[in-house]
């Protein structure tokens, strides 16, 4: 990817089916949703989590698919 200087990517949610996640690559400064972004690389974004997840969230919200099955994680 950064042969092709892929500046970013759209990926399937492997932990909530029928969502994205947006990825991108190199850096970046966030600005407030409300302002309109004036340098490539800012990004409108909102914290919307820190720290880590309560102990037994993961089970609780990853798709569930048998070890070994084709589309699975582990």
């Amino acid at each position: 990817m950064r042969a092709h200087r892929i500046a970013g990517l759209i990926a399937p949610s492997a932990a909530i089916e029928g969502h994205d996640n947006l990825t991108f690559f190199g850096p970046r400064r966030a600005v407030a949703l409300h302002r309109t972004p004036v340098l490539h690389s800012t990004v409108p974004a909102a914290m919307v989590s820190r720290g880590a997840p309560d102990p037994g969230l993961l089970a609780r919200i990853v798709r569930g698919t048998a070890p070994g099955a084709p589309d699975s994680l582990f």
